[in-house]
């Protein structure tokens, strides 16, 4: 799993309320390496092995997984709070 983690290109914006939208993006290649198909249970393993690997103490939801065949990337969207924890802000 390590070996797509580094493969893994990340946008994260802020929102007010100071939780984040963050964007997981993997390029069809090496998403097709792994797994045989996209779903949510493999986005949400996927987001949870990227956070520890990151050492990111956020606590993600409302996971959702899309494929775009004409551009050849998955893209995993989340949000991600950081309510009751240290987080420092970047």
């Amino acid at each position: 799993m390590i070996a797509i983690i580094d493969k893994i290109r990340e946008k994260k914006i802020r929102n007010k309320d100071d939780s984040y939208i963050s964007v997981l993006e993997i390029s069809d290649k090496d998403f097709f390496e792994l797994y045989d198909s996209i779903d949510t249970e493999i986005a949400e393993e996927i987001v949870a092995d990227y956070l520890i690997e990151r050492e990111d103490d956020g606590r993600p939801d409302n996971i959702e997984v899309k494929y775009d065949k004409a551009n050849n990337v998955v893209t995993i969207r989340y949000n991600l709070h950081y309510v009751g924890n240290d987080h420092t802000h970047y």
